[in-house]
C-alpha cells in the first residue's frame, strides 16, 4: 500500500527510468478531469472533451534513482516528465494524478489506460491520421 491509498495489483512493465504497476485507488472519488481555462480559450473545441475519471484503477510508476545511492536523486528526464505532465490537460494525454516521495523513492500516479501506445502504433489495422 502506497501512502495508505494505492494498493498494488500487478506489475505492468519496466523501462529505463522506472517500473510501472497497476494499482487500485482505495480512496477513489469520481472527479472531473478539467482543462485549464487558457487551453479552452486556445482550443474551444475541447470544451466537450472534458471527462470524468470513472475508474479506481491507476498506473503507478516507481521512478528509478540515478545510482544505487538515494542521495544522488532522480534523473533530470524524470523531473522534466513530472513537470510537463503536471501542466498538460488534454483528453488524448494520460492524466498525472499524484506524485509521491516515500522512503527515498519517487512515484508517479497516472490515469490507467488499457491501450499500449506502442502496440497501437504497430497495429497495421489501425489507421492513425496525422493530427
Amino acid at each position: 500500500m502506497l501512502n495508505g491509498r494505492y494498493k498494488k495489483v500487478k506489475k505492468l512493465g519496466a523501462g529505463q527510468y522506472g517500473t510501472v504497476y497497476l494499482a487500485e485507488d482505495t480512496k477513489f472519488e469520481q472527479k472531473a478531469r478539467l482543462m485549464p481555462a487558457e487551453y479552452l480559450t486556445l482550443y474551444p473545441q475541447l470544451q466537450n472533451e472534458q471527462e470524468e475519471s470513472k475508474s479506481n484503477l491507476v498506473a503507478v510508476k516507481k521512478i528509478k534513482l540515478k545510482t544505487l545511492e538515494p542521495e544522488q536523486g532522480i534523473h533530470f528526464t524524470s523531473l522534466r516528465e513530472i513537470k510537463v505532465m503536471q501542466e498538460l490537460r488534454h483528453p488524448n494525454i494520460v492524466w498525472l494524478k499524484d506524485v509521491l516521495c516515500l522512503q527515498k523513492n519517487f512515484f508517479m500516479v497516472l490515469e490507467f489506460v488499457e491501450t499500449d501506445l506502442q502496440k497501437l502504433i504497430m497495429n497495421k489495422q489501425v489507421d492513425l491520421d496525422e493530427a
